[in-house]
């Protein structure tokens, strides 16, 4: 990456820097980092079972918003002050307080407290600004010659990372196309509020994810990929290119992702899962601690998935994008649609379509000359996971196409078949290892992204799933 990408984002986007660092040069083999928010575990826990061959840097970024400051602020600074007991601590000059403890080990904490007043976070912002901070302030320290590793590592405190992570994230990094990797996750029972009512919702919720992780990657969308801010790791170039982490309540990882999958090639490694706590949350707006709270108040039987019919209309709507692209520019996707879905998922996509834009956006690209190589990519730069989630819930909502899960994975062309796992506690355990596993097996150790997608020259094309 040329050094001015890296210094023009430091100089221009970046939300914090590194002033009054006290180590030399080339200090640190990897980085990790964590943000933090009422948390009971400490750093070491996150890293226990993981053998870095090198000093372990990690940055944590205390955080709170405004509305919560006063409930948080006596948990937090317990929770500082207990790191501080773990080795030699030195509270850095500048603003906002920043910790600097090494361990006996070698391991080093970094810890930048936003949870008090006048450094808090805006109530519209969150964990996305956490992980904004701490990368940003990574990134200078790679510049700085003080980090060796171009690899910012990210997790959450309700994770416990797999003892070969650092060799993971360091496998096959010569390979300039691979900008981000993602780590295999594994929900398990790590602390004592994972009650068996907990785990039950998270085992679902676990499900769900995979669920749609293969749903999409047979549809054939180039973004078919976990998207959890405490598996996944950026390179430097890549995080420059694409300006940091979105300052998001939740849901940052999963659009930073998306930007990452459109310069460059995304590894899901295969190596051991990052094991994930069951724990309901309340931290951010969505994500698995809100998911575990609703499951909770379901019971098993009750739980639902999109119906597999709709990853089908997903596959041909995937498959017919390139013949898009070489239409001209008066071509009616409404009458496309009343030819190739059936007329009540032809009636809900031409909805969707008109709130998105589509048939202006077709018209935008047909008329700027472009190549039809050009048009290929922009589509599927537009048609991102974002649309593709969109495509699939809107249908579901409108067409009422939710059914109970365990009809879903039974139905599901991209599920094993596996007839004999009943709907209880014991057969939820059952399909949680075997969608693991079907997803190890299908997906891991390969490269996502647009990049590694192959648009083929099709005609109009009418599927079967219909």
């Amino acid at each position: 990456m040329p050094k001015q990408v890296l210094s023009s984002y430091l100089q221009r986007y970046a939300v914090a820097n590194a002033e009054g660092w006290p180590i030399s040069r080339g200090t640190f083999e990897h980085v990790l980092i964590v943000p933090v928010c009422d948390e009971r575990c400490t750093l070491l826990d996150l890293v226990k079972r993981t053998r870095p061959w090198g000093p372990l840097l990690i940055i944590a970024v205390v955080n709170a918003s405004a509305s919560r400051e006063s409930a948080l602020r006596a948990r937090h600074r317990q929770w500082i002050d207990a790191h501080c007991d773990l080795g030699k601590a030195q509270l850095l000059p500048g603003e906002p307080p920043r910790w600097h403890i090494t361990l006996p080990d070698g391991t080093t904490f970094l810890i930048v407290d936003h949870s008090t007043s006048p450094w808090v976070f805006p109530d519209t912002q969150g964990v996305g600004l956490a992980r904004r901070i701490g990368a940003d302030i990574a990134a200078h320290l790679c510049q700085q010659g003080i980090v060796r590793t171009p690899w910012l590592a990210t997790t959450d405190m309700d994770a416990r990372l797999p003892r070969d992570y650092w060799q993971a994230l360091h496998a096959d990094t010569q390979e300039r196309a691979v900008i981000a990797k993602i780590f295999r996750f594994w929900h398990a029972a790590l602390t004592v509020e994972a009650t068996p009512a907990v785990i039950e919702a998270g085992r679902h919720y676990e499900i769900f994810l995979r669920y749609f992780t293969l749903g999409l990657h047979w549809a054939g969308s180039p973004y078919a990929f976990p998207t959890l801010g405490s598996c996944m790791a950026v390179h430097l170039r890549a995080y420059a290119q694409v300006r940091g982490f979105p300052k998001l309540r939740a849901g940052e990882d999963f659009y930073m992702l998306m930007k990452l999958a459109k310069i460059g090639a995304i590894h899901y490694s295969r190596s051991a899962p990052v094991l994930l706590a069951h724990r309901q949350s309340n931290r951010t707006p969505f994500g698995t601690g809100r998911a575990l709270e609703q499951r909770l108040h379901q019971r098993l039987d009750t739980h639902s998935l999109p119906d597999p019919r709709i990853f089908g209309w997903l596959k041909q709507w995937q498959q017919a994008l390139p013949y898009f692209a070489a239409q001209s520019d008066c071509f009616d996707v409404h009458d496309w649609l009343q030819r190739n879905y059936p007329q009540q998922v032809a009636a809900s996509l031409a909805q969707l379509l008109s709130s998105m834009g589509f048939a202006q956006r077709l018209q935008g690209l047909h008329r700027d000359g472009s190549t039809l190589s050009v048009k290929q990519r922009r589509l599927g730069e537009w048609f991102d996971g974002f649309y593709a989630r969109r495509f699939i819930l809107h249908i579901q909502r409108t067409l009422g196409l939710e059914i109970p899960w365990i009809n879903a994975l039974r139905l599901a062309h991209f599920v094993p078949s596996a007839p004999g796992l009943a709907c209880d506690s014991h057969g939820l355990k059952k399909w949680q290892m075997l969608l693991a596993t079907h997803e190890r097996e299908q997906i891991t150790d390969q490269h996502c992204g647009l990049c590694c997608h192959t648009f083929s020259q099709q005609t109009e094309h009418t599927s079967s799933f219909v």
